[in-house]
C-alpha cells in the first residue's frame, strides 16, 4: 500500500509530486478526504505532543497532587472553609 497526495477538482485527481505508476490493469483505490483544516489541526496536535515530550511531560512533575490543586485553584465549598 502506498499514499500519494492529489487534489480532487472536477470529478478526477491532481497528483501533488509525481503520480503513481501506470497500471497494465485497472487499479482499485481508496480515496480519503481529509480537509486542510483537518491536516492542520493534526499537525497543530502533534506539535504540541513535542512540547509536552520535551518538557519531561508527566514526570517532570515532583507533586502531581499539588500541581492539580495550584492548576484547578479549588474554590472552598459552603460551609466547609478552611481556617
Amino acid at each position: 500500500m502506498t499514499t500519494d497526495e492529489g487534489l480532487i477538482r472536477d470529478g478526477r485527481i491532481e497528483w501533488l509530486g509525481d503520480a503513481p505508476p501506470p497500471s497494465a490493469v485497472p487499479l482499485r483505490v481508496r480515496v480519503i478526504v481529509v480537509e486542510e483544516e483537518e491536516a492542520t489541526r493534526g499537525a497543530r496536535m502533534a506539535a504540541a505532543l513535542r512540547g509536552v515530550a520535551a518538557s519531561g511531560g508527566v514526570a517532570s512533575i515532583p507533586d502531581p497532587v499539588a500541581w492539580q490543586h495550584e492548576i484547578r485553584k479549588d474554590k472552598p465549598l459552603f460551609g466547609r472553609e478552611e481556617e
